[in-house]
């Protein structure tokens, strides 16, 4: 072979070497992306009934910063809860909860754990000898669309509908992304809770003095009680009657002494000046929804600064 082939052909290698090269580095950059394989799990929706398919939301009302308000799965009844990635002002992500709680957690070797976990409430209805509990697995298309599966289910017999009674499903998934050459396998866990407790039918508030004399008492359907409750500057406590409605139609009573804990509240207007600090007192109770779930509310017991 003449030099001069040689040399030709050692530039063609040159060449070849370099376009293999660019080839390279363009998948990388590709994989790099994260591309990703599988729609995204980001929580679930608890229903009381079977979902039998596949069923897609239609969003009435995102939210700021992509908040989801106002879904609708065709009319599926149930409680939706999910988790959402926030920026914060310093760059770093974090989970935020709706309906629920959110934890992150990132291991040594660079992949993630997240669990989104939210608690439920439920009452017994009179002639129901089963109750249902299922719990929907939530999942993200690339573009955004949101949709429900039929997922795992859980029971409650006769003699397991007491108050405190609970139970608990879970759906998990490994999600698996591949960048550059390093594969990452993100662990998420989806866990509803479900307690037991009965329907409330009426709150009373009775207030007492010092002396344990009766001051006087306002009574509520559980459907209209205020936001905050004003007890008179003299009362030094009150009784708090919630009546319950249990399986079989009878009413049963639970009966709650409250004084001030010490618990001072701050509020800011508009201009962020904030007013003189109140004392209040915070009191729970539960709420019928039409979805076949109890809603945990929260009542102030408002005391009279001296």
């Amino acid at each position: 072979m003449k030099k001069q082939d040689r040399k030709v052909l050692s530039v063609l290698f040159i060449t070849v070497l370099w376009l293999i090269s660019l080839c390279g580095c363009t998948l990388a950059e590709k994989e790099a992306g994260g591309e990703q394989t599988k729609d995204r799990l980001i929580g679930g929706m608890v229903t009381r009934e079977a979902v039998a398919e596949k069923t897609f939301a239609t969003v009435e009302a995102p939210g700021e910063e992509g908040y989801l308000w106002g879904m609708d799965f065709e009319g599926v009844k149930g409680e939706c809860f999910f988790y959402r990635e926030v920026e914060q002002e310093d760059g770093q992500i974090v989970l935020s909860g709706h309906n629920g709680a959110a934890n992150f957690v990132k291991k040594e070797d660079g992949n993630q754990e997240i669990e989104v976990s939210g608690r439920f409430y439920i009452a017994p209805v009179e002639g129901e000898e089963v109750m249902e509990m299922h719990l929907n697995p939530l999942y993200q298309t690339e573009d955004g669309m949101l949709y429900i599966m039929p997922g795992p289910s859980a029971s409650l017999g006769l003699g397991m509908n007491m108050p405190g009674t609970s139970n608990s499903l879970t759906v998990d998934e490994e999600r698996k992304e591949t960048f550059g050459r390093k594969e990452q396998a993100d662990k998420i866990a989806v866990r509803a809770d479900f307690e037991v407790v009965y329907e409330p039918v009426s709150l009373s508030f009775s207030q007492f003095n010092k002396e344990n004399e009766f001051l006087r008492k306002e009574e509520y359907d559980a459907k209209d009680v205020p936001f905050e409750y004003l007890a008179s500057s003299d009362a030094e406590y009150v009784m708090l009657e919630i009546e319950m409605k249990k399986p079989d139609g009878t009413i049963v009573c639970e009966r709650q002494i409250h004084e001030w804990d010490g618990q001072m509240m701050e509020y800011t207007n508009s201009r962020g000046e904030v007013y003189k600090p109140e004392k209040e007192t915070s009191v729970y109770y539960y709420q019928a929804k039409d979805d076949g779930f109890m809603e945990k509310k929260l009542c102030f017991i408002k005391w009279r600064q001296e």
